[in-house]
């Protein structure tokens, strides 16, 4: 299988690329460790969206409740996220 090919604008590298450190731009305390910790944080925000939309959710009045700090490992190191909270009725992603 083909691996899909991203491209992201100049404009965005040259925004996530200023006042870097070009030393540690690439270590897991720079920009890639930012962006890691970013994209986490999205896409578990994303995945409580989707779950929070459905017609059930919505019927039982779940929401956000907050954020919570939650430690995760990745090969880099750990990660600290901040992730939203749910009613504590029901299990959320990020616990």
């Amino acid at each position: 299988m083909a691996m899909k090919t991203r491209t992201f604008s100049a404009e965005l590298l040259d925004e996530l690329l200023k006042d870097q450190d070009p030393a540690t731009v690439l270590q897991s305390d720079g920009l890639l460790g930012e962006l890691k910790k970013a994209l986490a944080e999205r896409m578990l925000d994303a995945e409580l969206d989707a779950h929070l939309g459905t017609e059930a959710e919505q019927a039982a009045g779940n929401h956000r409740n907050g954020y919570s700090r939650k430690t995760v490992r990745s090969e880099d190191g750990e990660l600290v996220l901040t992730c939203s909270r749910r009613p504590s009725s029901r299990p959320a992603s990020c616990t």
